[in-house]
């Protein structure tokens, strides 16, 4: 085996340095919760399991929107020396609180609430197995889980479009174009920035309505929507090169600034202390 770093050095599992683990989903793990994921990240193992309710937090009574929230626990099996029930306990640790907030604002944030009526869909992440990256494991597993949720709500007709599709593409129409040009971006050309800036802008509305058509439903379209989708360029690609200048202002700003140049020269003081 050679040095850490080399060509040939490996892991203990035999891995190379820069490979990943093996990644698995074993859908439909269970029989009676809506959408359920088995997700295999080398020798770490979580159960992620979707369930719906069809009532939402009372803050959100009367909005027209859903909720997905998650809950995160690691069995006392799932490492080397076992780990107490927190239900015994009698409240949760802070690290189980931080990760069942961050799976559930990752499933938000790429979830169309409006979509999915006042339904709630809670995803339990049960760790059955930790080697490491639980967390990254549990979101994986969560958004495989919900996913296969709402495809099996619409087929039921509770929904009529599934609330994860309605976001994710646009997020890949934008992602796209600055993954492609992403040294143009860098380098701060106004013209890249006024491409990407329109580019998105038209892309996302239009796949909106390719989505709505693609689930039966039909949008409603006018010579509005058509100076709206206009207007929505333009202002994209001129937004795009401000928003590019302030952020670039701001890490100028708020970065390290180096001191100015003074009258002191160290020869001259040698000078003095040789004298």
């Amino acid at each position: 085996m050679s040095a850490a770093g080399g060509p040939r050095a490996r892991r203990k599992d035999g891995r190379g340095v820069e490979d990943l683990r093996p990644v698995s989903f074993e859908r439909d793990f269970t029989e009676f919760a809506p959408g359920s994921v088995l997700i295999s990240m080398g020798k770490t193992k979580v159960l992620c399991t979707a369930s719906v309710e069809e009532r939402v937090p009372p803050w959100m009574r009367g909005t027209g929107k859903g909720w997905v929230t998650a809950e995160y626990s690691l069995l006392p099996g799932s490492s080397a020396e076992r780990i107490g029930r927190e239900a015994a306990k009698g409240k949760q640790s802070g690290r189980t609180q931080e990760i069942q907030r961050l799976i559930g604002r990752s499933l938000r944030a790429v979830t169309d609430v409006i979509a999915m009526g006042e339904l709630q869909v809670t995803v339990d992440c049960d760790v059955l197995q930790a080697d490491g990256g639980t967390r990254t494991a549990s979101i994986c597993g969560a958004y495989v889980a919900l996913h296969d949720c709402f495809t099996r709500l619409m087929q039921k007709g509770q929904l009529s479009a599934n609330p994860l599709g309605v976001s994710i593409l646009p997020l890949f129409a934008v992602g796209f174009p600055i993954c492609l040009r992403r040294d143009l971006i860098l380098r701060e050309l106004p013209f890249a920035q006024l491409v990407l800036g329109a580019g998105a802008s038209a892309a996302v509305p239009a796949l909106c309505v390719l989505l709505l058509l693609s689930g039966g439903q039909t949008p409603l379209l006018g010579w509005g929507s058509l100076w709206q989708w206009l207007v929505m360029i333009a202002g994209g690609a001129v937004a795009t090169p401000v928003i590019f200048a302030l952020f670039n202002w701001c890490h100028h700003a708020l970065g390290y600034q180096p001191q100015s140049e003074t009258s002191f020269r160290p020869d001259r003081e040698i000078r003095r202390g040789r004298q």
